[in-house]
């Protein structure tokens, strides 16, 4: 991955420094906890606020999770609860639960505080017609096709 036409040491030094760029928190953020489990288990615990639709959580999720652990750990969190959605048997895995994650993380990369971020999230999902609101119904599979409406 790392075969950059340098010495071995200075390759090695280039990869470690790719590495430790890609799980850093947002400039002037804490890291909430160390190992990346228990991080993002934090985010979760601590900076989700509860009840609120599912697309909205997973953008806010992601989102904290970039800002409060790293980027690469949000993208980490963000494909392995969806496959284990995928393989856990409850038939949850949605592609459209990939795409609420990846808009958290974008809104993160010019998000100012964990306000903004909600805020932007919020814009988003509206943008893009997902439920933000814990009223609005999720309309997924056969119940979205045009002939299920007919």
């Amino acid at each position: 991955m790392c075969s950059l036409r340098l010495g071995r040491a200075a390759g090695a030094a280039v990869c470690a420094a790719l590495t430790l760029a890609g799980c850093a928190t947002a400039p002037g953020v804490q890291r909430l906890s160390q190992p990346s489990l228990d991080c993002m288990q934090a985010v979760v615990a601590r900076k989700l606020p509860p009840r609120i639709p599912d697309k909205q959580a997973h953008c806010y999720a992601a989102g904290m999770i970039a800002r409060y652990c790293s980027v690469t750990e949000a993208y980490v969190a963000s494909v392995g609860k969806e496959v284990g959605d995928l393989f856990n048997g409850s038939g949850d895995f949605e592609w459209a639960d990939l795409a609420a994650d990846r808009l958290g993380i974008g809104c993160e990369s010019h998000a100012s505080s964990d306000e903004a971020l909600e805020r932007c999230c919020l814009a988003e999902l509206q943008r893009r017609h997902l439920p933000t609101s814990p009223g609005e119904q999720e309309v997924t599979g056969a119940e979205a096709s045009p002939q299920a409406r007919h």
